[in-house]
């Protein structure tokens, strides 16, 4: 018997051992490793895809946050390999800001094809802040997400044309709100990063955060 399903049984053999403990719980982890979510949308892995993350509304409170959180998506998409050949976010956003000052914006479509991208994954942010009630650090950012396929002018997922919502809550580390510059800063670059994985995690397999189950 190998050794790490001998130890696994063990394992189980010592829970069962114990008032009130989880009998299936060590022996699944030791063998299979932590939880894993599966990919809300999976795209086909050698689609040339671009992220395009549109802050029309001016809900970020610089610009270089749209860049942080597609350049850690799409950094994290190729990690994981569910992509192949990524487009950067950045020439994206930054096609479609120069049309929009020109007076003529781009449909999504048009930014993925001017881009030489035939995917576009493309999210909306609707909030992104570092206190829900002025006075304690609850950060959190709402986006809604959609995938593109602009080689065919056709929205691939979901099938709510509004988009699949995306809520990240970053666990708060302090009591109070970031009272300097430098600080706030420093947040809202964190949880842009955030963001971006959390958002790059819709498209790949990933390990569950501890504390959070995964749906069956």
């Amino acid at each position: 018997m190998p050794e790490r399903l001998a130890f696994a049984l063990l394992a189980c053999t010592l829970c069962i051992s114990l008032a009130g403990c989880n009998i299936l719980g060590p022996a699944y982890y030791f063998i299979h490793g932590p939880e894993k979510a599966p990919a809300a949308f999976t795209i086909p892995p050698k689609s040339k895809t671009t992220i395009l993350i549109d802050d029309r509304s001016n809900i970020l409170p610089r610009v270089a946050l749209r860049d942080a959180i597609g350049r850690e998506a799409q950094t994290q998409i190729l990690e994981s390999r569910a992509l192949t050949d990524m487009i950067d976010a950045t020439s994206a956003r930054q096609t479609a800001a120069a049309r929009d000052r020109a007076g003529s914006p781009l449909s999504i479509t048009e930014v993925g094809r001017a881009v030489g991208a035939e995917v576009v994954i493309y999210a909306t942010v609707d909030q992104f802040a570092l206190t829900q009630d002025g006075e304690s650090f609850s950060p959190v950012a709402t986006l809604r997400v959609k995938v593109i396929d602009a080689a065919n002018d056709r929205r691939m997922w979901p099938e709510d044309p509004r988009g699949q919502s995306l809520i990240v809550r970053p666990k708060a580390s302090a009591a109070s709100p970031p009272s300097s510059a430098g600080q706030r800063l420093k947040a809202e670059e964190e949880l842009a990063s955030l963001v971006g994985l959390r958002l790059a995690e819709l498209f790949y397999k990933h390990e569950v955060p501890k504390g959070v189950s995964v749906p069956n």
